[in-house]
């Protein structure tokens, strides 16, 4: 965002000391603020960056403060705590945008254009393959959300890019079966996922290992 002519990420907040400490020495423009809400105070948009268990209470003050929102997603860890967000935020007149931009860059933009001249022939589905040596990945190590079943896993974090994705391309999709598979750690995501989904174009299956 600092390269950015139009952003100044200048108010920084987290309650971990140690990431307030790498975020100043990747930007020492930013000013780590006191509390989050000093720090909603101060922005005009506010990115949250922070794990779903926590993200309803930061989204909701933001949003009743006026400022706009760009959040990660999930909403949250299950559907009723991801509804209830999405229901609080309906009630504030601010821009809510979603961490999919995958689906707003050039792939998708090239992609939807072939497919209204035609160059791709019948759509008859789509197969997404996400393979990981490891997870989490070397840069997220540090995040224990993502390693643990509770909050996080590939399918929340990654395969959601890629169903969002599709279904831009496709139209709704809905599922048809799944089947996951978890290692003997009974806390931490999962191994594999294979599901299958439909949509009013044609099947989409997915499966995604470590």
């Amino acid at each position: 965002m600092r390269l950015h002519q139009n952003f100044e990420p200048d108010y920084l907040w987290d309650p971990d000391e140690s990431a307030c400490h790498q975020a100043m020495i990747l930007d020492p423009q930013s000013k780590i603020m006191k509390s989050a809400s000093d720090a909603i105070s101060k922005a005009d948009l506010l990115y949250l960056a922070c794990p779903p268990a926590v993200r309803e209470p930061y989204a909701l003050a933001a949003a009743a403060a006026g400022k706009a929102l760009f959040l990660e997603k999930p909403f949250g860890i299950n559907l009723d705590e991801s509804g209830s967000l999405m229901a609080g935020l309906k009630t504030h007149n601010v821009p809510v945008a979603v961490n999919f931009t995958q689906a707003s860059g050039a792939a998708l933009t090239d992609l939807l254009v072939a497919k209204e001249r035609g160059e791709m022939g019948a759509l008859l589905g789509v197969d997404v393959i996400v393979t990981y040596p490891a997870w989490p990945r070397q840069w997220q190590k540090d995040a224990d959300w993502l390693r643990f079943r509770a909050e996080g896993g590939m399918t929340r974090e990654v395969i959601s890019h890629f169903l969002f994705f599709t279904e831009r391309v496709l139209g709704p999709l809905s599922l048809a079966s799944a089947h996951t598979t978890y290692p003997d750690d009974p806390s931490l995501c999962e191994t594999a996922v294979l599901a299958r989904l439909t949509s009013g174009t044609g099947p989409v299956s997915y499966t995604h290992l470590r």
